[in-house]
């Protein structure tokens, strides 16, 4: 193939964007298009405090050999396209103005420890969140929908944190702020692949999920089943055919306890940064059309959240917020998240010393007592 067939750079994708369109019920908004007066047009109508923003962020880490680095990233969009359509064609009675905000390529490295992954740490993603939902809100959006295909614990909860933060501030404004990860992770990895799965299958006349398929499911925790069917969605050119061939690599939770407090041990396998990037069982990534499956879920999720954004009362949200999936899942992960998940806070500098120094001084006596 030639290099420069079907080449589109970001300024050709600018060149021919609309600032504003309208698809059906659905006015979007390219908020990285439209000009100052567009904005106070449409702050004038009562769109902005009406409108759902749609905000995009993930970060670009290694997806195995066969994935780009930026799957995570790409796939947010094709997600936040399955859930604009699903508005289309599943909620047309109802009129909806979307801003879309450009993509942030960032938040916490589950895979730091490999190189080309590019992390950046908990706090200052919190604080980059924190401040671009307070400049929503003084601009007057009420409305939040943070979406990522990113479903590392630590960036989960920086978002929960974030969106927890900002809407406590502006309780008089009715200020909503919602992260689908926990329930994307929730659905995925921890609840019985057959109660999430059997009315999808069902639905489109496919035959029930293998004993196989049932584990791979349940821990296809990246770059595995659910991505490489996403990305193909996209173009099968992103993607190598080399996951076909790819061995089963599934990491214990010791190993995923240790990757978040190591950069050494957040890598897949553990340390090995130029190890295959991968903690899944990519092979059965063609084993079904999980194509349907997987965007039936996605759009469920996502109606699910924006019918909740939109509720008259606003205790529909709180199903959605501080879902913390893994409590119930391993008390090991839950300690480690207290632990180790604010390491920058000011709280942590004080806790964690003391935690040590507790531990310690037990051991210290006890030598000494012997060394008498």
């Amino acid at each position: 193939m030639n290099e420069t067939e079907d080449y589109v750079d970001y300024l050709d994708s600018v060149k021919h964007a609309r600032g504003i369109r309208k698809d059906g019920n659905l006015t979007i908004v390219r908020y990285d298009i439209i000009n100052f007066q567009q904005f106070l047009d449409l702050k004038d109508s009562g769109d902005v405090e009406k409108g759902l923003v749609v905000v995009p962020v993930s970060p670009i880490e290694v997806h195995g050999k066969y994935l780009p680095l930026s799957a995570d990233y790409i796939e947010t969009f094709l997600a936040l396209d399955m859930l604009k359509d699903a508005l289309k064609n599943q909620r047309s009675d109802n009129q909806y103005t979307i801003f879309e905000l450009p993509g942030i390529p960032i938040g916490t490295g589950t895979n730091r420890g490999h190189w080309a992954t590019l992390h950046t740490n908990r706090k200052a993603f919190y604080d980059v969140l924190v401040n671009l939902f307070e400049s929503l809100v003084y601009s007057g959006f009420r409305k939040i929908f943070v979406m990522s295909v990113h479903h590392g614990m630590i960036h989960a909860y920086a978002m929960e944190q974030a969106a927890n933060k900002v809407m406590k501030q502006n309780k008089d404004l009715d200020v909503r702020i919602l992260s689908p990860n926990h329930f994307i992770a929730d659905t995925l990895f921890i609840q019985d692949p057959v109660k999430v799965f059997s009315k999808y299958i069902e639905k489109h006349g496919q035959e029930p999920l293998s004993d196989h398929e049932k584990e791979a499911l349940n821990h296809d925790h990246h770059a595995g089943i659910m991505e490489i069917t996403f990305t193909k969605m996209i173009s099968e050119k992103l993607v190598d055919p080399s996951y076909k061939e790819a061995p089963r690599n599934v990491e214990d939770m010791g190993a995923q306890l240790k990757g978040l407090i190591s950069r050494k041990w957040a890598a897949h396998p553990p340390l090995e940064p130029d190890g295959c990037g991968y903690n899944a069982e990519p092979g059965l990534a063609d084993s079904r059309n999980w194509e349907v499956l997987f965007t039936d879920m996605i759009k469920d999720i996502g109606l699910s959240y924006v019918d909740a954004l939109y509720a008259e009362d606003r205790k529909a949200m709180e199903p959605y917020i501080n879902m913390n999936p893994w409590k119930g899942y391993s008390k090991g992960l839950e300690i480690a998240r207290r632990m180790f998940l604010g390491v920058h806070s000011k709280r942590n500098h004080l806790i964690i010393p003391f935690v040590l120094v507790a531990i310690a001084i037990p051991w210290i006596l006890y030598i000494l007592e012997i060394l008498r």
